[in-house]
């Protein structure tokens, strides 16, 4: 998920700057180092994106995806959305249903259907910066538990599974990886 993309990024920053890292482990579970970009391949994604950016399209879906707020967090969609228990997808959607009107900043809602163009490119800025450090020298001694659904070298329908064990065998040092080949997103 997007939280280990962050996590990973701190984790990086402490090593290029020399700093004691701020982790004494990481569990990593189903982490975007690559998403999953498909019908599009990933460059193409990225192109889509920059164009719409530059029409002036950022706040709008990429191509694909998006939903409503009624189709997202209705009741139809639990099975559809999670993979978790009832009772959490429940709390959670009556949470994004609560906050649907209410201001934050310049945003109003907390919940959406999807992140917006001008997200994903950051999300694949972010991304990219990971494969960047993964093809270098350098290696994070942080121990991490990569954990992973679905085929090494396929997709949990959010992130490129083989990307993920490829960063964990070149960026990180101390770096085991977990397959749960029948498992979604989010195991």
């Amino acid at each position: 998920s997007l939280g280990c993309a962050v996590a990973f990024t701190l984790l990086i920053e402490d090593y290029e700057k020399q700093r004691p890292p701020r982790f004494h482990a990481v569990v990593a579970n189903a982490p975007l180092i690559k998403p999953d970009t498909r019908p599009f391949p990933y460059p193409i994604a990225k192109a889509i994106g920059v164009l719409m950016v530059g029409v002036g399209l950022g706040e709008f879906y990429p191509p694909t995806r998006g939903v409503s707020f009624a189709q997202k967090y209705g009741n139809q969609a639990f099975p559809l959305n999670t993979t978790s228990s009832l009772e959490r997808w429940l709390r959670y959607r009556d949470h994004c249903h609560a906050t649907k009107d209410q201001g934050f900043g310049a945003h109003r809602g907390l919940c959406v259907g999807d992140p917006s163009v001008r997200f994903t490119l950051e999300m694949f800025r972010l991304c990219d910066a990971l494969d960047t450090f993964g093809q270098g020298p350098g290696k994070v001694s942080t121990p991490v538990l990569v954990q992973i659904a679905g085929e090494v070298e396929g997709s949990d329908t959010r992130v490129q599974n083989a990307a993920t064990v490829r960063f964990g065998s070149e960026a990180l040092r101390n770096s085991t990886t977990t397959v749960y080949p029948d498992s979604k997103h989010n195991i």
